[in-house]
């Protein structure tokens, strides 16, 4: 469907079927993909049944930023998807969209990125930073230098450096094992991830709107996609995990630990929930964002 579907964005042509990360400018990389479902994508490589960037409304509008939970790695329908749906049914109006600009493997400066290059230009009311696994885990594998100031990256990006200068490209597992460990002080990767975090709330705010953050939960004893025994890293960054789920209120920012939600979760690894649970999630959201905003949804869509 060429309306609605890549056309003519020549980044993300080489992959139709997103079935995999595509390079792409402004936002570092796109081309959300999942092993267990096949859907279409929108013109940017997020998982939107619509683009939302070229006719613009003005409808109450929630973006979801976040990694492969939040892009519906295990999901049949989206968070957002249902949490969109969850607002329509409630006050039967089209005029709330949430949208999604989640992706497989974002960090919290890659959320950054989709909504300083594409979330701000649909001018949302509400923001929503689903999130925490990532940033737990990459941070772990980064230089140093760049682990001090908070600057996580999916690490995969270094093996497209290496193709770029026809170096060798290494495999997942040769990149993220024990050997490459170098970060390990879940007290500053706290600190940076909150400073990060208050950049975030700080853009949001900038063009009046409102962030909320979402930290997902784990499941330690859950089947891994690094192997069934867990490893060294995969402990490490539980333990960042665990840093925020305890010093979540300190971040003082609006939001939704979702740690305390654990024995309603359904895992299908160690950190992705299954389709229920996405609904589930969206319920949190919505209840959330209902009881705050309410008034300000009414008067957006009357």
């Amino acid at each position: 469907n060429k309306e609605n579907y890549f056309f003519d964005n020549p980044f993300l042509e080489d992959d139709m079927k997103g079935n995999g990360y595509l390079y792409h400018p402004f936002t570092e990389y796109t081309g959300v993909h999942s092993s267990k479902y096949k859907f279409d994508l929108d013109y940017f490589g997020y998982r939107n049944k619509k683009n939302y960037y070229f006719n613009k409304n003005n409808n109450f509008k929630i973006i979801m930023t976040g990694g492969s939970e939040c892009a519906g790695f295990g999901h049949k329908v989206t968070i957002a998807e249902l949490l969109e749906n969850n607002f329509r049914k409630f006050y039967n109006s089209n005029k709330i969209d949430v949208i999604n600009l989640c992706m497989n493997s974002y960090t919290i400066l890659n959320e950054i990125q989709s909504i300083t290059n594409f979330g701000i230009l649909l001018e949302p009311d509400i923001v929503i930073s689903h999130s925490g696994y990532n940033d737990s885990l990459y941070s772990i594998f980064v230089p140093k230098n760049f682990f001090k100031i908070g600057l996580f990256y999916f690490i995969g990006q270094e093996q497209w450096k290496n193709a770029m200068y026809g170096k060798k490209i290494k495999t997942d597992r040769e990149i993220v094992n024990d050997e490459t460990i170098k970060n390990f002080n879940p007290e500053l990767f706290f600190s940076v991830t909150k400073k990060n975090y208050i950049n975030f709330k700080n853009i949001v705010e900038s063009v009046n709107a409102n962030l909320i953050i979402g930290l997902q939960a784990y499941n330690s004893k859950g089947p891994s996609m690094h192997g069934n025994t867990p490893q060294q890293f995969q402990k490490i960054a539980m333990l960042n995990m665990d840093e925020i789920n305890k010093n979540f209120k300190k971040i003082s920012i609006d939001g939704i630990n979702f740690f305390n939600f654990y024995d309603e979760l359904k895992f299908i690894d160690t950190i992705h929930t299954d389709s229920n649970t996405a609904q589930f999630i969206a319920d949190e959201y919505f209840k959330h964002i209902n009881h705050k905003f309410a008034v300000d949804i009414k008067n957006k869509i009357h």
